[in-house]
């Protein structure tokens, strides 16, 4: 949970950047999805890799199993994590701890980190799947 809070707290920050009077709250709402976005990328790719090489055959058809272990997996985890998320955007302190990534230079890590979230999953993906088909 730590790494995600981390992840929450460098989107939030980023997002404060955007200036008008609801934009805290508007900040807070945003971190959560593209917090979600990226455990989402995450945890569905990591799935795809493991079902590829444990057992190929599990990713033929329209809706494989495969597809919904992503969904029983990740859909419980994203309502606990929305909620968890929320509810530490409502501590006194929580301002203060994104304080120290709102320089210009931690908005520009966090943005370039997520937009490479998607590449790297990807590049999981074709991995898995070469190994699995090695022509």
């Amino acid at each position: 949970m730590r790494a995600i809070l981390y992840i929450f707290l460098r989107l939030y920050a980023h997002n404060l950047a955007r200036r008008g009077p609801t934009a805290s709250m508007k900040a807070v709402d945003d971190a959560v999805t593209q917090t979600n976005t990226v455990l989402v990328l995450l945890c569905g790719s990591l799935i795809l890799v493991l079902a590829a090489i444990l057992g190929p055959d599990s990713l033929q058809g329209p809706m494989t199993s495969i597809d919904w272990v992503i969904v029983v997996v990740c859909v419980p985890v994203l309502f606990v994590v929305s909620r968890r998320l929320r509810a530490f955007s409502k501590r006194p302190e929580f301002d203060g701890l994104a304080h120290q990534y709102q320089s210009s230079r931690h908005r520009r890590i966090t943005f370039a980190t997520f937009v490479a979230v998607p590449f790297v999953c990807v590049a999981l993906l074709v991995l898995a799947f070469h190994i699995i088909s090695p022509h």
